[in-house]
């Protein structure tokens, strides 16, 4: 479960819950490249973080489960959620 390995997260979200969150996403914004703190804000639209960096190493766990890459395009860097 999230809940084990987001202890800093108070709202936690089933992987297939955040996963429909971020198609839902991807539908309207593209496959990336993201930022990791825009798309802890589609995870958990109710989470409030102290930091952005906090936010970006939340969302870098959930997205790393879910298969996402990390990527670089014409030196530009982010998340791909095009594998979903």
């Amino acid at each position: 479960s999230l809940t084990d390995t987001m202890k800093r997260v108070t709202n936690p979200v089933p992987l297939a819950e955040a996963r429909a969150r971020l198609l839902a996403f991807r539908e309207r914004r593209g496959k990336g490249l993201h930022k990791a703190n825009t798309l802890a804000d589609v995870i958990w639209p109710e989470q409030p973080f102290n930091t952005t960096q906090g936010a970006g190493a939340a969302a870098s766990r959930v997205l790393k489960r879910l298969g996402c890459k990390w990527r670089e395009t014409d030196h530009q860097w982010g998340w791909s959620i095009d594998n979903l």
